[in-house]
């Protein structure tokens, strides 16, 4: 447990300390218009008929949520934003050590994905853009639908969140279904095909 532990600080400090530049980075162009939208949602507002954006609705309902958590004055929102990502890498970290994947692959595995999900190539300015947003709720899902239990409710659970994946950038719909199909497989390959089917 207490390796386990030193490992999942180790990763948490990794990540703040590479979302610092995005943390303090002024408001780009896209982020200005997804907080917009949220803000409209938190005010009442309808997506898509009461205001017009071209995103898919989760971006907003996302922001929406940041902002009715931390607000938005000093951009504490992307309070939010530094933490649901965090969170999301931790709930895979944590995932994989339950399903006994060796440590030094998990640790690798993490600390391998960190630096390239917060290469600044990707990001305009935050981790508040529809990439890092979808990407986090792939992390969740598939976190979800691999966590080792005969129970029904991760494969729900994690499909609504992969769809929530898709819901917030459209590209990852490929990847979303490549994985949902892998991890159901996981779940159901190695059971007698009646059982499966049960």
């Amino acid at each position: 447990f207490l390796s386990a532990a030193i490992t999942l600080a180790f990763s948490a400090t990794l990540f703040l300390t590479l979302n610092k530049r995005y943390f303090y980075a002024p408001m780009g162009y896209d982020e200005g218009f997804f907080v917009w939208g949220g803000w409209s949602i938190t005010k009442g507002l309808t997506p898509y008929k009461e205001f017009l954006e071209f995103k898919p609705p989760f971006v907003f309902l996302t922001h929406a949520l940041a902002l009715k958590l931390f607000g938005f004055a000093g951009q504490r929102y992307r309070i939010f934003f530094a933490a649901f990502p965090l969170c999301g890498l931790l709930a895979l970290h944590i995932t994989l050590l339950a399903r006994k994947v060796p440590r030094w692959l998990v640790c690798g595995t993490i600390l391998a994905i960190i630096p390239i999900f917060l290469r600044y190539q990707f990001h305009d300015t935050a981790l508040s853009d529809s990439e890092s947003i979808g990407f986090t709720y792939f992390l969740f899902g598939l976190s979800t639908l691999l966590w080792p239990t005969t129970r029904r409710w991760p494969v729900a659970l994690g499909t609504a969140l992969l769809t929530a994946c898709i819901l917030s950038k459209e590209p990852f719909l490929p990847v979303v279904g490549c994985t949902w199909l892998g991890a159901l497989f996981l779940r159901h390959g190695n059971r007698p095909s009646k059982a499966a089917a049960i």
